[in-house]
């Protein structure tokens, strides 16, 4: 027997090849609610040890709820939003909404629009559209968007696909 384990951020049906997969059992773990996020930054908030406890801070629900969703399902991603908040407010200080305006300005993508993950993505975009898989395709099509790509590359991209690989006819 071999017991393999792997674990990835990346959708395996996309990531792995099918002779692996059907002989694997694949668990697929979800994205921590924006609920539980907000649970996680409470705590946080109360540990003085380890969190944030001992500076005395303010902050209501509201604002622990902007943080969570803006975290997107990463509680490690919220706990250093929180951090930052909290920087700003220093100590026994507010973080209200023009705190969390400045911490959630420049949210940071699960992309690199010009790293080795974009070419990753436009990849398995074009190998999605080869082997005809339309599921597939909107999803790395959606994410790619989703991450700041700029359309009109895709656009490009896409008509490339349909010229070499499905043909004008």
């Amino acid at each position: 027997s071999i017991i393999f384990v792997g674990a990835t951020t990346e959708n395996p049906s996309f990531e792995l090849n099918s002779a692996l997969l059907s002989r694997c059992r694949v668990h697929v773990l979800e994205a921590v609610s924006a609920d539980d996020v907000v649970v996680a930054l409470k705590h946080a908030l109360q540990d003085a040890e380890h969190g944030l406890g001992g500076r005395d801070l303010q902050i209501d629900d509201g604002a622990l709820a902007q943080v969570a969703r803006a975290a997107d399902g990463y509680v490690r991603r919220a706990l250093t939003l929180l951090e930052i908040a909290a920087e700003l407010a220093g100590e026994g200080g507010e973080i209200g909404e023009a705190t969390l305006q400045q911490v959630l300005a420049d949210r940071t993508r699960r992309f690199d629009k010009g790293g080795d993950q974009f070419y990753d993505q436009i990849s398995a975009l074009h190998k999605c559209v080869r082997s005809s898989n339309p599921d597939a395709a909107l999803y790395w099509l959606a994410r790619m968007l989703d991450g700041g790509t700029d359309p009109a590359y895709v656009a490009r991209r896409l008509t490339r696909m349909a010229i070499e690989d499905i043909g004008l006819a």
